[in-house]
């Protein structure tokens, strides 16, 4: 399978849950954002690791036509045809037809490693090699779709898994179910039990087997993006996509396709992972400090304080002490102080913002 042949396709979906406020915003969601303090966005990372896979040209964006300017900002250089905007959130259905009918009209014999733009991912060169790995398997079986899975070392339970059958020499196995964010007890089960992978999201597949799962499983979606093959790639293209957008219904893909297709398979991945959806999760992907404490700041200064994620911006003085086991995100406008804990809860916390009319917090 030739680099030329092979197409990423970058998702960046609207966020509407509060993960990481105060520091994202509905006007810059965390994608947009240096969470993991390398100077660089999430979505820059990732296009970056992705042209260890394909060339620049082929590394497309899924992106809320409300977000375009921040893609473009953060990542000059791509071109038009490379920024695949969602005028109207429909789930994720719809947006991977647009992805897969577009690239599937000029370039036929395409395999698509379809990411999302706002995971952890440590470890690039294991990455790009377990990428390649099933690019090259979806090359020679294009009747398969693939998904990437990751060995758990924890009972995580804001992850999603996966089921395999470990049988036969293959390294791809057979998917047998999915789960959503289990309970504790059911999490600790899948993890002793050895044959449960953690759902990266990360999926690789020729475009013969996406379409083909589109037309069978969302026969809809399939027929509309089907029929705008004379529109991509010309000055039609927007127009058409905005009248197919407002007639589709949301359908997700992973309700819809990857948690019913019989032809789904798993290649267990060795590179560092995490779903970064909360601040919990980033606080323990990040290397501690004295008393298991996340600093990131140049004037924060602690005392008698243990297992806190404390972040404030560069001009400010920040002093804390007696704390345990707590969330301290300071911004230009908005200070949060919260148990890091219970984090869930700040879902609630938001909506009270909002029915206060404090839209500009949001």
């Amino acid at each position: 399978m030739t680099r030329q042949n092979t197409f990423v396709v970058i998702t960046i979906y609207s966020n509407k849950s509060p993960n990481f406020w105060p520091q994202s915003r509905q006007h810059k969601p965390k994608q947009f954002l240096d969470l993991l303090g390398t100077g660089k966005s999430l979505v820059q990372l990732t296009y970056e690791r992705s042209r260890g896979i394909c060339p620049d040209e082929n590394i497309y964006f899924l992106v809320p036509r409300e977000h375009e300017q921040l893609l473009r900002d953060q990542i000059p250089h791509i071109n038009d045809h490379q920024v695949l905007k969602e005028p109207v959130r429909r789930n994720s259905a719809p947006s991977l037809a647009y992805a897969s009918y577009k690239i599937k009209q000029r370039y036929p014999d395409a395999v698509l490693v379809v990411t999302p733009a706002d995971h952890g991912i440590f470890g690039d060169i294991a990455y790009v090699r377990d990428v390649r790995k099933a690019v090259e398997f979806a090359s020679n079986n294009r009747e398969n779709l693939i998904t990437l899975g990751i060995k758990p070392h924890c009972p995580e339970t804001s992850y999603g898994y996966i089921q395999y059958l470990n049988e036969g020499s293959s390294e791809f196995k057979k998917v047998k179910t999915f789960t959503k964010r289990p309970q504790e007890d059911l999490a600790k089960l899948f993890l002793e039990s050895g044959d449960f992978a953690w759902n990266t999201k990360i999926s690789v597949w020729h475009v013969d087997a996406i379409t083909q799962a589109l037309q069978k499983y969302t026969p809809d979606v399939h027929e509309t993006f089907w029929d705008g093959k004379a529109h991509y790639f010309t000055e039609g293209e927007e127009a058409f996509v905005v009248q197919a957008f407002t007639h589709c219904k949301n359908v997700s893909i992973t309700n819809n396709i990857i948690e019913k297709a019989d032809n789904m398979l798993m290649l267990l991945g060795e590179f560092g992972w995490t779903d970064l959806n909360s601040w919990d999760l980033l606080y323990d992907s990040k290397e501690k400090q004295e008393h298991d404490n996340v600093i990131e700041g140049p004037h924060v200064y602690v005392q008698d304080t243990q297992n806190c994620f404390i972040k404030g911006p560069q001009e400010k003085l920040i002093v804390v002490r007696g704390l345990q086991d707590y969330l301290v995100i300071d911004t230009e406008d908005a200070l949060l102080i919260y148990p890091r804990l219970h984090e869930e809860n700040i879902r609630s916390l938001t909506s009270t913002i909002k029915e206060k009319k404090k839209d500009k917090y949001l």
